[in-house]
């Protein structure tokens, strides 16, 4: 697909479809905007106002906690982190219209995001950071949903219970999270500078199956679905569930992917979303790991700085990739074994 340039106009719309709906207008009862926007150019009687760009910025910050915290996702079956793999990461990317409405959107190299944690980060950004025009419409926090990220954080006394091997409720990991999501958020809006949007489109095949053929052979879209994706790379060792149904096709393979670069077109950041379950790691693997997630999304970050550095002119530092996970619940990731090899594999292949 062609890459498309988004105006200003175009941020609202996209950024709240992006963010599920959420809705990007300040409350009446929120602080006023204030606006990284260092420089503007005001009107004069004799000339109008330049139109203002797009601003936007991006900052990774490290999660990873220390050793010994019990992993979630896979209950009883999981592991501990007693070291790493790959550190774990919190990356936010700030985007404000010309208008002064921001939006911010975060991904977690975590198993999952409690609204009691999200809410924590955005009361934290605005007292702690001074960010008042940030409410919590205006912030998407999500998790990759990697089953070797820490676990007993969450704002469920069920899921502290049950998600990981070991019960309980950790309130300093829990401080500690909404700490580093935060100083994430913070940092983004920091690095705002001139911006614009391009929106694109890949089909990725390969990388994901179905694992759950029946139910979703119920859905009134599978036909539809399967014939569109009649072409698609297929799994032919992995065992059939429904006679005449590939599971490598019965997977939506779209990778969409929002580019944000400055005005010379240099990559600042890429807010990246496709649907697959992060289980290439086997269960009891005692590491932290942002398992096939986190090697695709290392390898784009090197890759943008690199081309970035080729292209000459003011080098772009550390370009963040932001990869958000899709409806991933019946879809995992196309291993023939569990381990680092798939991860290294398919996180290439993303």
């Amino acid at each position: 697909m062609s890459p498309r340039v988004l105006g200003p106009l175009s941020i609202v719309l996209l950024s709240s479809m992006l963010a599920l709906g959420a809705c990007a207008r300040r409350q009446p009862h929120e602080a006023p905007v204030i606006s990284p926007r260092a420089d503007t150019q005001a009107a004069t009687d004799d000339e109008p106002a330049a139109p203002l760009p797009l601003l936007a910025g991006a900052a990774k910050v490290d999660i990873t906690p220390i050793a010994g915290v019990p992993l979630g996702g896979h209950a009883i079956e999981g592991g501990i982190g007693y070291g790493l793999w790959t550190r774990l990461w919190a990356r936010a990317i700030y985007i404000e219209d010309a208008a002064g409405e921001p939006l911010v959107l975060v991904i977690a190299d975590l198993w999952a995001m409690p609204a009691g944690l999200a809410d924590d980060v955005v009361e934290r950004v605005r007292e702690h950071h001074g960010l008042k025009q940030l409410g919590r419409a205006q912030v998407l926090i999500a998790a990759t949903h990697t089953h070797h990220s820490p676990s007993n954080y969450t704002s469920s006394r069920l899921y502290n219970r049950g998600a990981s091997n070991t019960m309980g409720y950790d309130p300093e990991l829990r401080d500690f999270l909404a700490r580093r999501l935060a100083q994430a958020i913070a940092e983004a809006a920091g690095a705002a500078q001139p911006a614009r949007l391009r929106l694109e489109s890949a089909t990725i095949p390969g990388v994901a199956r179905n694992r759950s053929l029946p139910p979703f052979l119920e859905n009134p879209e599978a036909a539809g679905v399967l014939a569109t994706n009649a072409d698609l790379e297929t799994c032919p060792d992995y065992p059939r569930e429904v006679e005449g149904v590939d599971p490598c096709q019965a997977v939506d393979p779209t990778l969409t992917t929002l580019r944000i670069e400055d005005l010379e077109g240099r990559a600042l950041a890429v807010a990246a979303f496709f649907a697959a379950h992060p289980t290439t790691m086997v269960n009891l693997t005692d590491a932290y790991n942002g398992d096939f997630f986190a090697i695709a999304t290392a390898a784009a970050e090197a890759r943008l700085a690199a081309t970035s550095a080729e292209a000459g002119g003011p080098t772009i530092a550390d370009p963040v990739v932001a990869l958000f996970n899709g409806p991933q619940g019946d879809i995992s990731p196309n291993w023939e074994e569990q381990g680092p090899p798939a991860a290294r594999e398919l996180g290439a292949r993303l």
